[in-house]
């Protein structure tokens, strides 16, 4: 898998510069849906072009997921504190 992994990250990379961040989350979230448990450098990659692009409703939903995974290892503090700066509190 990690050909593939690498793969995904730089297509997902390059989407992103050029600013088509559908085509890098779909490829992040294709990817991921192949893992049998979720892999916490592309739920944070995905994080992060949800909050870049303001969709706070999804980034809500994953922040829940990362929380329950720790995957920022703070106990989803760190998402929850990037996404409430996202939402301009």
């Amino acid at each position: 898998m990690g050909d593939a992994r690498q793969k995904t990250i730089l297509l997902a990379e390059q989407y992103q510069s050029e600013g088509d961040y559908d085509k890098a989350l779909q490829l992040i979230r294709q990817y991921s849906q192949s893992l049998e448990k979720d892999e916490p450098e592309m739920l944070d990659r995905e994080f992060n072009i949800l909050l870049s692009q303001k969709d706070i409703a999804g980034a809500e939903t994953l922040q829940q997921k990362i929380r329950a995974e720790n995957v920022d290892k703070c106990e989803g503090n760190l998402a929850a504190a990037r996404l409430e700066i996202a939402k301009g509190n």
